[in-house]
């Protein structure tokens, strides 16, 4: 498909995906969840001449996070998307450049222990133990975030197995007997689990599963964001269909980035050559998962 069909592919597919679009809110009225201002990173080693090779990774990164909206960061493997999250949770310091979260430092946060709180992370492989039952997986969650007697707390977990459109029946399995996409639910059930979550990060979040799957995960992130008013940043190394129900998308390529803004402006209309290439070559999965959307759709 060329750039100059794009206009008529998205209109074509408008009325079925338009309910996928979280509701914009007005940032003048709010403040920012996660601030960036001008980070700077580069890793250190001595090389086998015993001298300090630096490799830089992040350039001058600056953006905004806003809470009930949903951003997509995009950027190929190298591009320091795995670096960010590490600063966004103050498990790196960077060279330059600050780090707030509720207008508050990541690293004082980090050290009152309520930065576990309001920021989570949902890794690529879901980060489920494989030596722990799902019910002991969500327990333990709670265990940590609240002083909640057991009742209480299997009470929260049954509400959250609900939420997420599951039977109480995976609570007894462990993570190898669930599928692909339960597994996801899991993985997102326990994040929201957080008392005072305000930052949601997925890695990867629809890698290997097929487009009904992450149609319902779509959908599970957009009820659950309406009910917690988290701000939620989706990170993956290509567009694939993350611009059908973001806010806003940003482009990170070799550590800075180089492009941001609406989805149908960067669809429509890309700048940089790397999103331009981005564009080109995820057409075909946008075009395969919006006839699948609209096929659900007519279906009902």
């Amino acid at each position: 498909m060329q750039l100059l069909q794009q206009q008529d592919f998205l209109e074509k597919y408008l009325p079925n995906y338009r309910d996928l679009h979280p509701p914009e809110v007005s940032k003048s009225s709010v403040d920012s969840i996660l601030t960036l201002k001008g980070i700077d990173f580069s890793y250190r080693k001595k090389n086998w001449l015993g001298k300090i090779a630096s490799h830089h990774v992040l350039s001058n990164i600056s953006l905004e996070l806003f809470p009930s909206l949903i951003y997509a960061l995009l950027g190929e493997s190298g591009a320091g998307k795995t670096t960010l999250f590490k600063i966004i949770c103050s498990c790196l310091k960077p060279d330059a450049g600050d780090t707030l979260l509720m207008q508050k430092d990541v690293k004082v946060l980090r050290e009152t222990g309520e930065l576990p709180q309001m920021i989570q992370i949902i890794p690529q492989d879901n980060g489920l133990n494989p030596s722990k039952k799902i019910y002991a997986i969500l327990d333990r969650t709670l265990k940590v975030y609240t002083k909640k007697n057991f009742k209480d707390r299997q009470k929260l977990i049954l509400e959250i197995i609900a939420k997420v459109g599951l039977t109480t029946e995976v609570l007894e399995k462990y993570p190898f007997q669930l599928s692909g996409g339960q597994k996801k639910r899991i993985a997102i059930a326990r994040s929201v689990l957080a008392p005072d979550l305000k930052l949601l990060v997925a890695d990867e979040p629809f890698s290997g599963l097929d487009y009904d799957i992450r149609k319902g995960i779509i959908q599970l992130f957009l009820e659950l964001q309406k009910q917690k008013n988290f701000a939620l940043l989706l990170v993956s190394h290509e567009l694939d269909i993350l611009p059908y129900f973001c806010n806003e998308v940003m482009v990170l390529h070799k550590g800075s980035i180089v492009e941001k803004g609406k989805p149908a402006n960067i669809l429509q209309n890309p700048q940089h050559p790397y999103t331009q290439s981005l564009v080109q070559a995820s057409l075909p999965s946008l075009e395969n998962f919006l006839a699948t959307w609209a096929n659900s759709v007519d279906g009902k």
